[in-house]
């Protein structure tokens, strides 16, 4: 097959072909773009609200936790001392 230059018709019709695939990958990368960023955004918020929540929260469930522990242990304690001074009034 013999090298034929091509003209300049068939050169500005390739460069044509190119330039509007270029354009619709653009188009479509800005589109995605935006749609990315999006997501990346309620990530970070995502995390933040868990970072919030871990660092106000658990340590109050752990309080009243401990609250609760101590309480239920001076029950106990009340309840052991009232039925022994009823065994000693026997």
């Amino acid at each position: 097959m013999e090298d034929v230059p091509f003209s300049n018709r068939e050169i500005r019709e390739m460069f044509s072909d190119v330039k509007g695939g270029l354009e619709r990958i653009e188009r479509q990368t800005v589109a995605t773009n935006g749609r990315v960023t999006k997501l990346e955004r309620w990530k970070y918020i995502g995390m933040g609200a868990t970072s919030v929540l871990t660092l106000i929260v658990v340590p109050i469930l752990a309080w009243a936790l401990w609250v609760l522990v101590n309480i239920q242990g001076q029950v106990h304690e009340a309840v052991d001392q009232a039925l022994s001074a009823y065994d000693i009034e026997k």
